[in-house]
């Protein structure tokens, strides 16, 4: 009988150890923004879309200008920053990730552009 009490705890044991060590499968994605002079660019929207499923998310440089995504699905990944007051759109599309994968796309350096004012006029009748 403490035979097959012994099997049992060991078998137990090993099963769930098993759960302890799984893998993570999510990958990651990171960089960094800089103008023209080398210097971060803070506070900046980045958008990241999955190209498979078409959902977006979207992410905040820090101080320094680093952005990270983290436990992305293993997919292609389309990287849009949108165009900022003196500065102009940046896309990357085509961004392949593995499973597990830390993939670093560096410093990207954003072009300067053109500030665009838009003024709109409303006006109303009086009757």
């Amino acid at each position: 009988m403490s035979w097959k009490r012994f099997a049992f705890f060991l078998t137990t044991f090993a099963v769930a150890s098993g759960c302890i060590f799984a893998q993570t499968t999510g990958a990651t994605l990171q960089g960094t923004l800089n103008d023209p002079s080398d210097l971060a660019v803070p506070n900046q929207t980045v958008n990241l879309q999955n190209v498979a499923t078409n959902a977006v998310r979207t992410a905040k440089t820090t101080a320094e200008g680093l952005f990270r995504f983290n436990a992305l699905e293993p997919g292609v990944y389309g990287l849009t920053i949108p165009a900022a007051a003196g500065f102009q759109q940046y896309v990357v599309n085509q961004i392949s990730l593995n499973v597990s994968e830390t993939r670093d796309l560096g410093r990207i350096r954003l072009s300067l552009g053109s500030v665009t004012d838009s003024v709109s006029v409303t006006a109303a009748t009086t009757p």
